[in-house]
Formats: structure tokens, sequence, C-alpha cells
């Protein structure tokens, strides 16, 4: 292990590099360990240590954490909460699949266990379209299922709501990637010239890559890839709301109502996560994340502000 101090904090994820920064601004001590993933040992100044993983404490219960990355499984424990109203979700089978087509004519084919959208399929709306799909699936996950659900109708953006210790901190919405347009290129080609040059590798920085295949795929489906947008013109170009696939938030924590901060609240303790990210699609809750991002591109000190209260958690007596 190394000091978490001398780590290039360029090396970090954005979460991680926040962290390192609140850590040693407290005066707290701590020892970093790269492996599959950033392993950061936290010792308080009174001497008790804390072991963290992304965004993860160790105060988080192992089978919680496993529900929580189960899309299924959470979808079926979310079901027993008073208020929350959720897409229909089945495991993915020619007859589930019918079935949804049937009821809602439109459907959302993904991973059971997969994250920052990989292997998600939208607006399929055939059953051999949904056939293949599936078999997309299939490569982001380490389950043998792959899940179909009613497909919800996006309003352009998705709402996160951060708690920490159980408790409601932060929302915001995230907005898929888009391009800005300067009359001469097409939208495809925007997406190279921002690859290239303002966006870096997911939670590297501000702007993440956009995923050609994803894009490729969006922008095929609106007919866009040849379209060359007017100066300063706002282009969508990927259909997941993820700042990992390029999209970029919107602080909304004081719009956000009492109604759904305090669901929030409820779905944290019944799903016994101290830290959670809980998305909404207007009233739906479309899933959970164990390991949310506490860093976003925004400007001040509302960037950091989850990365900030993980620490107040873990200073509590």
């Amino acid at each position: 292990m190394e000091d978490f101090f001398s780590v290039d904090p360029n090396s970090l994820t954005m979460s991680t590099k926040s962290l390192q920064k609140v850590l040693k601004e407290r005066g707290w001590t701590a020892n970093f360990l790269r492996s599959t993933h950033q392993y950061v040992f936290a010792k308080r100044p009174d001497g008790k240590l804390f072991k963290i993983v992304g965004t993860v404490p160790e105060t988080t219960n192992v089978f919680a954490c496993n529900i929580a990355d189960d899309k299924y499984a959470t979808y079926q424990l979310l079901k027993n909460i008073k208020g929350v109203k959720q897409a229909e979700t089945e495991i993915a089978t020619a007859a589930s699949v019918s079935y949804l087509l049937d009821k809602y004519g439109k459907v959302v084919i993904k991973p059971i266990d997969s994250a920052h959208g990989n292997g998600i399929t939208t607006n399929v709306t055939t059953f051999e379209d949904a056939m293949e799909a599936i078999e997309f699936a299939k490569q982001f996950t380490s389950s043998s299922h792959v899940l179909a659900q009613q497909q919800l109708e996006l309003t352009g953006f998705e709402t996160r709501a951060i708690c920490i210790n159980y408790r409601f901190i932060e929302a915001l919405n995230r907005i898929p990637a888009h391009v800005t347009g300067d009359g001469v290129h097409t939208a495809a080609e925007l997406i190279e010239i921002e690859n290239n040059t303002i966006r870096t590798e997911p939670y590297k920085s501000n702007l993440a890559f956009i995923d050609k295949q994803y894009s490729d795929q969006y922008l095929a489906e609106k007919g866009n890839a040849d379209y060359v947008p007017a100066a300063n013109e706002k282009v969508q170009v990927v259909k997941m709301c993820n700042i990992g696939r390029g999209g970029t938030v919107e602080d909304i924590t004081d719009d956000f109502s009492e109604e759904k901060k305090a669901l929030a609240d409820r779905i944290a303790r019944e799903l016994n996560l101290p830290v959670v990210g809980i998305d909404f699609v207007g009233d739906y809750i479309l899933g959970v994340n164990a390991s949310p991002s506490l860093y976003y591109p925004l400007d001040g000190p509302r960037a950091s502000y989850g990365v900030e209260k993980l620490v107040d958690y873990l200073e509590r007596p």
C-alpha cells in the first residue's frame, strides 16, 4: 500500500480524488491500495480505521450491497415499500417479452447486474429485436438472466437522489450527452472532435468520452448522424442519462419535493444502505446504486458536497 495523499490525483476517479482532498483537510491519515478497485484505508484523528472502496464504506452490509447490484432483487424489494412506483419488470423470456410488448408496445432490455448503462437496449418494439437485445445484454452480465422492462417515457433527464446515513442530502438531474454545433460538422463528427479534445476517460474529469457504440445507436434511431447542428445548437447524442457516458448534471436539491425526499429516506433505510443513489424518472423509481458518484461536475462547493457528507458520516461518534 502507499500513502493516499501521495497518490497522483489525476490517477483517481473524481469521487476518490475529492475524498483524498477532504480527508487531508480534516487531518485524517490514509493508505491506498490499487487493484480491481481503488481501496482507501482511512484513519480518523482519534485512531478509528475505516475501509472505503469507491464511495462504499465498510458500514455497508454486504448482503444489502449485493441486493442493490441485482436489479431484479431490488425491484422485488421496492415493491413492498409504500409509495414506490416502478416500471413493470420481468426476467426476459420469450413469454415475458411478448407479454410486455403486448401491454406497453415498447420495452427496455438490460442486464440484471451491470452498471454505467452497459448492455442496455431501449425502444425495443418487436419480438425479434428483443431477442437480439437479450443476446447483447448477456455480454455484460455475470448472471444467466437478463431483464425486460416497461419503457418509461423520459423527459430529457433522470433525477438521482443521494442519501448518506440513510438521509437525503441532494438531488441532481442527470442529462444525457449532448454536443454543441458549429454549423460545419455533423453530429457524429462533433462527437469525435469532443472525444479528442475536451473529454476524457469516464469519472476522471467533468466530461467523459461519448461511447461510439451507444451514440451510433441513438443517432441512427433519430436519423441524426449526418445532421449538421447550427452554431451553439445542442444536440442529444446518447439515450442514457449517465455521466460515465458523457452526460452532465444539474443541481435541483432545493426544488426536490419533500415527498420524494421522504421516499428516498425510506428506501435507504429499507434497503439498509447508508450510502445510496436512487434514480427517479418522474414519479417512478428506476433503480438504486450502492456506490454512487459523490462528485459531480457542478460549480462551487456543491461539486464535492456528497463527499463532505460521507466524511461527516464517518466522523460521527
